[in-house]
Parts: C-alpha cells; structure tokens; sequence
C-alpha cells in the first residue's frame, strides 16, 4: 500500500504505526489530564507547608515572649508595695552610706501600669555613690538610673568631710496597678 508520500508500509507496519501515535497520544493525554494537575496541588501544597511551619514558628514565639514577659512581670512591684520599694532604695542607701536627704516619688499611670519616678536627694563620697549603685543593682531591685548630678561642697566642714559630694539621681520603673490572675 503506497501513502502520500510514495512510501510503501506493509500491514504490520501499519499497525506498529499506528500503535506508537496512540501511545503517544496516551502519554500526552496522562500528562495533561494526571501529571501536571498533580504538580500544580504540589505546588499548591508546598506553599501551603511553608505558610503553616511559619506560623508555627511565630506561634513558638509568642508563647516564648508571653513566658518571658510573666518572668518580667513578677519582678516588678506592685503599687500597694511602693511604700516597701522606696524603704528598700533609702535602706541601701544608708547602708552604703549615703546620707539621703529627700527622696521625692512620682507616679503617673499607664494602663495596667504605673510609672514610677524616684528623685534622691542626699550627701555622701564618690566611693558611697559607688557602691550604692553597686547595691542596686544586685539587689534584684528593677530600676533604671536617669541621671545622676554630683556636686562638689565648697567648703570643708566636719560634716563636710564625710560627705564631700551633693549627689541627685533621678531613676525610675514600672509597677504593676494591681497584681494580675493568670489563667493558663
């Protein structure tokens, strides 16, 4: 049998023909219908895995914050036990020998919390400004020095003597309004 092209096939040929353009249509039709719907939902899926493990991520991350912010949240004072704080900055104070003259405490609220500014006026050396601050800090006292002015005494009294330096320092924290239920 002679085709379009002058080219003769016999039967078998014919069918072997025949048989590989339907096999090659198969395939492209399992591609297109199967294969590639297939590639497009894993895609789909992939997107879907990454959006999921970082909203897992922030998920972790907020409960990490939320544990460290209870941690932070226990160590500050509550505003009933203000009178207890300041008693505990004028106790090291003494105790470092610093001569305390005033200790003049503000507070102004912010939501469930009250800003606590502390302003200590007294007399003392360098060396008990020193380990005043010293003091402080180790005291598990959460407090935030601002400024601290010091001023040289002009004359040298006797008294004068032991405490050379007019010494300001301006500090504050946060104290909790009220103490908070936790329901975890």
């Amino acid at each position: 049998m002679m085709n379009a092209f002058g080219i003769k096939f016999k039967e078998q040929q014919r069918e072997q023909a025949v048989m590989v353009a339907v096999g090659v249509a198969m395939l492209i039709a399992c591609y297109a219908l199967i294969i590639q719907p297939v590639f497009k939902n894993v895609t789909a899926l992939r997107q879907e895995v990454f959006d999921s493990q970082k909203r897992l991520d922030l998920y972790q991350e907020i409960e990490i914050s939320k544990g460290s912010l209870r941690d932070l949240e226990s160590s500050l004072v509550t505003m009933k036990d203000r009178s207890l704080f300041l008693g505990k900055i004028s106790d090291l104070a003494s105790q470092s020998q610093l001569n305390v003259q005033t200790l003049t405490p503000r507070t102004q609220a912010e939501g469930d919390y009250s800003k606590l500014s502390v302003e200590l006026e007294g007399k003392g050396s360098f060396f008990a400004l020193l380990k005043f601050l010293k003091a402080l800090e180790g005291g598990g006292i959460s407090l935030s020095i601002k400024s601290i002015s010091l001023l040289r005494q002009s004359s040298l009294r006797k008294e004068e003597e032991k405490y050379p330096l007019q010494i300001q320092i301006d500090m504050g924290t946060i104290l909790k309004s009220q103490a908070k239920k936790t329901n975890d």
